[in-house]
Formats: C-alpha cells, structure tokens, sequence
C-alpha cells in the first residue's frame, strides 16, 4: 500500500458515509490518508471487470450482503473478489443479522473475511484497518513507503519546472530564469565545470532532469522560487512547502542511512547513522509523524504545481484552487 488507502464499496446504496467517515479519521491519526471510495455498478459485468483491472490495488473491499438492484446477492461479490483478490482485506456488512452472511460465506467455503452489522461498521473498519496499515508500517516497510512518497513529489515539481521553463516566455515579466540559474550555479559549485557546460548549452532544461546536477533540494528551491514571485494565493501552502527542507528532505535523508537496532523487549527500532543526524531514533512516533508531514506537503505541493502550471499556460484556475488548510 501507499499513503493513500484505496477502498472499493460495492453497495448500490452508496458508500455509508458516517462509517468511511471514521475511518479517513482515523488514517489520517496514522499520517495516512483515504480519498474518496471507489463505488463501482454493481453489475456482474462491471465488478469483474473493475477486480480485472485494479483489483491488487485496493487496500480493503467492503460488500454489502442486499444488493437490491443486481441480479446476485453480496455473497456472489464475496466469492467472487475472494478467488481474484486472495490476500486483500474483505468486510461484509449487513443492515439485518449476521446469521444470513455467516451460513453464506459457510456454504460457499469464503475464507477470511469479517462481518459486521451496519451499525457498528465504523468500529470494525477501524480494526480491519489496523491490520492492513499493521503489515505496512513495520519500520522497514514503512521506510520504503516514505522514500517512495517523497520521490513521487520530486518528479511533480521537476515535470512543474519543466512547464515552467517552456512557457515561461509569457511571464518573463515576473519569473526571472536568470536569477534562478544563478541561485542554482551557488548551491552547485563542486559541479560547477559540469554545469557550466550543460547551462551554456541547454539551460536550465538541460540540468533538470540529471538528478546528480540537478538534486531534490534544487527542485524545491526552484518551485518555491516560482511559488513566491507569481500572485498565486495559496498562503497556507506555500507556508507548508517553506519548510520541506527541514520537515520532509532531511528525514528522508536519515531514512536513507540508517541501522536496525533490537531492544531488549524484542522491540526494532532503526537508527540514522549520517554524521549530522545525531543518532536520532527512528521508531514508530518518528514514523507516524513522517507520515503525516509527508501527507501535508503533498497537498501543498499538488495545489501549488497546479497553479503554476495554470498560471504559465494561462489556463482557467484549477477547480480545487480556493485555500485550504493541509
């Protein structure tokens, strides 16, 4: 899984709202996040399909047993996502009793999977959801997913730069390339015969995508550059992104150096090891609260990448553009 947790629905009444409610909830108190469920027909043509398709990408499948308008009932969706989906998480809910979905899931031999009332669902996708986070947040598990979120930002603003830099002749008014070529030359001086060439050459288009020349560090600096000189809004996420330095790109390079260390409790933990680190500890606190740093600034770096694309190309403003808090 990543940050994002992924949940299928299949109930031809909707997602029920207040228990997925609770959940988001509770993953994002686990610096996780849940966007919108995916709530596919419920046609048996559709769901296989969509099982085909995407199905190893769900983090946790909830049935619902009544599906009044299909031709099969929640057992058959049971079944039939059990045998394509063997190590996925499944919840089976019911408005009535448990009884029907337990003689079920006997009689179609459906292994491993809960079931809940409706009106205790909330209680039960937290605990299933606990199991599922559960297998990914041991800590050298976890260390992959937060290495991988932050490079997923890196290439979101090095493609945003590269926008950037082929349409910035309409804002020239306001992005000066040359200034952030020169603020580039500074912070790259031990590269500086390397550079100089590729720059001669190529500008900075030609360094972006070298990520020896051009480092994670270069692409912040750069966005943040682009970020506080046009008239975007966006306050509270620029706000945000000031502090990727220190918040996301110095713990990612702990990450990067690290020792596993067992206590005497049995309990792993993982020390960084980089000389100006400090040692620091890395368990799961440390972790949990990466993973919701790492969750803020991919917001703010998703809104502002898309409103400077907007603002370079001169688009209409992105339809999520109005401020909001990470």
């Amino acid at each position: 899984m990543r940050l994002d947790f992924r949940l299928l629905v299949v109930d031809d009444e909707g997602a029920p709202t207040l228990a997925v409610d609770d959940l988001r909830l509770f993953l994002l108190e686990q610096g996780f996040s849940l966007p919108e469920p995916e709530v596919p027909e419920v046609s048996e043509k559709a769901l296989r399909q969509l099982v085909k398709r995407e199905g190893q990408e769900f983090d946790l499948v909830i049935v619902d047993y009544r599906l009044e308008q299909a031709t099969h009932d929640g057992v058959d969706v049971l079944r039939w996502f059990r045998d394509a989906m063997k190590y996925t998480e499944m919840v089976f809910y019911t408005g009535g009793t448990l009884d029907a979905l337990r003689d079920g899931i006997r009689e179609h031999h459906i292994d491993g999977v809960f079931v809940a009332q409706k009106n205790e669902l909330n209680h039960v996708l937290r605990g299933v959801a606990k199991i599922v986070i559960g297998k990914a947040t041991d800590l050298t598990h976890t260390r992959g997913l937060a290495m991988a979120e932050v490079a997923d930002m890196d290439a979101l603003m090095e493609n945003t730069l590269r926008d950037v830099l082929t349409g910035v002749a309409g804002r020239s008014d306001v992005i000066d390339v040359r200034q952030m070529e020169e603020e580039y030359r500074g912070r790259r001086a031990d590269l500086a015969v390397q550079v100089e060439k590729r720059l001669e050459r190529d500008g900075l288009l030609g360094v972006l995508p070298k990520g020896y020349m051009f480092t994670s560090r270069d692409r912040w600096m750069s966005i943040l550059y682009v970020a506080e000189v046009l008239s975007m809004g966006r306050e509270d996420h620029k706000a945000v992104l000031r502090g990727y330095d220190e918040e996301i790109l110095k713990k990612r390079n702990m990450l990067a150096h690290v020792r596993e260390e067992c206590a005497d409790d049995g309990r792993v933990t993982l020390r960084s090891l980089g000389a100006d680190s400090g040692g620091v500890v890395i368990d799961e606190k440390w972790m949990t609260e990466f993973r919701r740093a790492l969750r803020r600034h991919r917001v703010a770096i998703e809104e502002i990448c898309a409103a400077i694309v907007a603002d370079v190309r001169g688009d209409e403003e992105p339809e999520n553009a109005e401020e909001s808090n990470p």
